[in-house]
């Protein structure tokens, strides 16, 4: 064979591949826009709508424990029929990777907590809504709680599962925030709205070697959960003396709280500290709340050695707002909803009725309300004070 013949083989050869490559994408690409368009077109799939319904469910999501080493069923056809809908289709997903979704069992795969969606429609219209927030714990048994030894002892095992199962008196006791020198990450409830009194904390929380200290029942918490739990009669006194000031941060239940669900709990007395200062939680970054309350007086002093201003809010000292993107909505991780707050409040910076200062981006509040006094520099009916992306404060009197 000759050079010239073989040369002219090779490029026969190359042509051929580009030609039948070239057919192979074609029937790639159409058979793709094919497809979608016969998704989009087909008179039998049910997706194929013309609208779209959303927030199908009223008021607040419910909140559901689901404990690592086990799975959970949503029962979705009860969901159609409470909507009034024809179940022709229905998607459930989640809005991040806590929980992995297989048809209608989920499955916990890592601790935090995550919103779940169904979509359900009828061949017609979409119908869309939030419906529960999935909150996955440790696979630990809940361990009774009903005695002040037993509430003390919570310490040694701050990744466990809590039930109250009694009232509990702390007279006589200068408790010890629990999570004081590591965080609490379990989950303390109280279905049957037992009461824990006479929580006193005074200047013994101090070592005198510490430059900053957290201070509630619980020191600090981090994707903790805490349902019902009822303070009654706290007394908080964290310290008064200028040459003892730190900057801290100080709540009746938590003294700094990350990530954290709070539903239904209550404080009732007397909260003072410098620093930051709560009713409920000094500082909280991301987490939700839900309809608890605050009963008393909030007061944050200010310390002589630090710049930080000091900051009393009714149910907050601060709070960082918190949110997360997941199909094309925006979900916020840190919320306050149909709380209230009756009290007086004094920060000789900053005094907000509900948040002393928002500090964040996307922090939803809804249904909140205050009856009580402010007293500070700086006050609002929400906010004490905001702070932007830019990182500038702004005063939010009268808002």
């Amino acid at each position: 064979m000759s050079k010239k013949q073989l040369s002219f083989n090779k490029r026969r050869a190359l042509i051929s591949f580009v030609c039948i490559f070239a057919v192979v994408l074609v029937f790639v690409v159409g058979g793709v826009f094919i497809g979608r368009w016969w998704v989009k077109n087909d008179p039998m799939n049910p997706w194929k709508v013309e609208s779209y319904q959303s927030d199908m469910e009223e008021g607040n999501l419910e909140h559901l424990l689901l404990p690592m080493n086990e799975t959970m069923t949503i029962d979705v056809e009860n969901y159609a029929k409470k909507w009034g809908v024809e179940n022709k289709a229905w998607k459930l997903s989640v809005a991040d990777s806590y929980v992995r979704v297989d048809e209608d069992t989920l499955t916990p795969v890592d601790r935090g907590w995550t919103v779940l969606t169904l979509q359900i429609t009828d061949g017609s219209t979409v119908y869309s809504s939030d419906i529960a927030r999935i909150v996955v714990i440790s696979s630990d048994p809940f361990k009774s709680v009903s005695t002040a030894e037993e509430l003390s002892a919570i310490r040694d095992d701050l990744d466990g599962n809590y039930i109250l199962t009694a009232d509990i008196d702390l007279s006589g006791m200068e408790w010890t925030p629990i999570g004081k020198d590591a965080n609490f990450t379990g989950a303390f409830i109280n279905p049957e709205s037992y009461k824990i009194k006479n929580l006193t904390m005074k200047n013994n929380v101090l070592d005198g070697t510490v430059n900053s200290y957290t201070a509630g029942l619980f020191s600090r918490s981090v994707q903790a959960y805490f349902s019902g739990i009822i303070l009654q009669d706290v007394l908080l006194d964290l310290p008064t003396e200028k040459e003892l000031c730190v900057n801290s941060s100080v709540g009746g239940l938590i003294g700094s709280a990350f990530l954290t669900n709070i539903i239904d709990c209550s404080v009732n007395g007397d909260i003072t500290g410098q620093g930051t200062v709560g009713g409920l939680v000094g500082y909280m970054d991301g987490g939700y709340c839900l309809g608890c309350t605050f009963n008393g007086n909030v007061t944050a002093l200010s310390c002589e050695n630090i710049s930080s201003p000091s900051i009393a809010g009714g149910l907050f000292g601060k709070m960082d707002g918190r949110f997360e993107t997941s199909y094309g909505k925006t979900y916020s991780v840190t919320c306050v909803i149909d709380c209230s707050v009756n009290a007086d409040i004094t920060g000789e910076h900053i005094a907000g009725s509900i948040i002393g200062m928002e500090c964040g981006y996307k922090i939803k509040i809804e249904g909140c309300y205050f009856n009580g006094s402010l007293h500070s520099e700086n006050i609002g009916k929400i906010y004490g004070q905001t702070h932007n992306e830019k990182g500038q404060y702004k005063k939010q009197v009268n808002s």
